[in-house]
Order: C-alpha cells, then sequence, then structure tokens
C-alpha cells in the first residue's frame, strides 16, 4: 500500500504531464488549426461569391463542404490527439489496500486505436513514456525484500527510490514535447 506522501507526489507529476500536454495541444491549435479555420471560412465566402444569384446550390454546397474539409481534419486531429494524450492518473496505481494483488506501482494508459497517421506520433511518446515508467516500477520491484510490506522505512526508501525515477521521467518527456509539436505542426502544414 502506498504512503499518502507518495501517491500525492505521483498525482503532482501526473498533473504536471498532463499540464504540459494541454499546453503542447493549445499550441498546436492556435499555430496552426485557427489559421487553417480561417482558410476554410474564407475560401467558403469566396464560394458565395462565385456562385452570386445564378450558381446552382449543388456546386455552392460542394465548394464549401470542400472548402471546409482541410479544418475539419486539422481540428478532428487534435481534438482526437487530446483525448489520447489522456495520461491515467499515476497514483491510482498504486497498490492499495483494496486490491492487495497489484504490485503495479505505476504505468501508464497508451491508446493504440490511431484516427490519424499523425497521432502515431502521440502514441509513439506515450509508448515510450510507458517503457520509461515501467523501468521505474521494474526498479522498484528489484528492490523489494520479502517482508518490507510491513517495514514503513523500507517502503518509504522504494516509494521514494520509485518517486525520484518518475520524477525523472517526467521532465525527460516534458523537454521532448517541443520537438514532436514541431514535428507535428511541420506534419499538418504539408
Amino acid at each position: 500500500m502506498a504512503s499518502p506522501a507518495a501517491q500525492s507526489k505521483a498525482q503532482a507529476l501526473n498533473a504536471r504531464m498532463e499540464t504540459e500536454a494541454r499546453v503542447l495541444l493549445d499550441e498546436i491549435d492556435k499555430q496552426h488549426v485557427r489559421k487553417v479555420a480561417r482558410s476554410a471560412y474564407a475560401c467558403a465566402v469566396s464560394c458565395y461569391d462565385k456562385a452570386g444569384a445564378s450558381g446552382s446550390p449543388d456546386a455552392l454546397e460542394v465548394c464549401v463542404q470542400n472548402c471546409q474539409i482541410p479544418h475539419q481534419q486539422a481540428h478532428a486531429y487534435v481534438q482526437n490527439v487530446r483525448i489520447y494524450f489522456l495520461f491515467a492518473p499515476i497514483h491510482s496505481l498504486f497498490p492499495t489496500a483494496t486490491k492487495p494483488n497489484r504490485r503495479r506501482l505505476a504505468t501508464l494508459v497508451i491508446h493504440s486505436f490511431v484516427t490519424f497517421r499523425y497521432s502515431q506520433e502521440v502514441a509513439q511518446f506515450q509508448n515510450r513514456l510507458n517503457r520509461s515508467m515501467q523501468e521505474c516500477q521494474d526498479k522498484a520491484r528489484d528492490m523489494m525484500q520479502p517482508g518490507y510490506e510491513n517495514d514503513a522505512k523500507k517502503m518509504a526508501k522504494v516509494e521514494d527510490a520509485l518517486i525520484s525515477c518518475m520524477a525523472k521521467t517526467v521532465d525527460e518527456h516534458i523537454r521532448m514535447l517541443k520537438p514532436m509539436k514541431d514535428r507535428i505542426l511541420t506534419q499538418l502544414k504539408k
């Protein structure tokens, strides 16, 4: 059973990672999606200008729909990335008294379903983050000896090592967000 202090630290790490991911997604929205939306609306206005009073309603509708495709794709992509970027709270995955068989000290949810090709970038990031968290978990497990569960000092040492490893992993992955954002923006601009 993880101590409340360890759970609190894990929760803070999770919140920090989620906050940084939200910042990344907001920047993508501001730097790209809004520009695409503006272009789509300008294109739609031009469809109305071209159709004038004599253009066919069907041609107007097709023109407007074609204008909206890039915006719809970019918007849907960012919304899906938002969904796929949500992490399971690290602190809730510590072993608890109600689930004594759970030995997982930390893990993240990885969504393998990817609806757009650019979501693969986020999936790869999540896979790397998950592997790093798994390594932290393995290191903590390796520290465990019989009877540690009943020794608060020894458990605190294991928890501290786990939290330290998790904090390092979060720091490393936060540094990876900007290059990932740049790659996503480059792909979205194609």
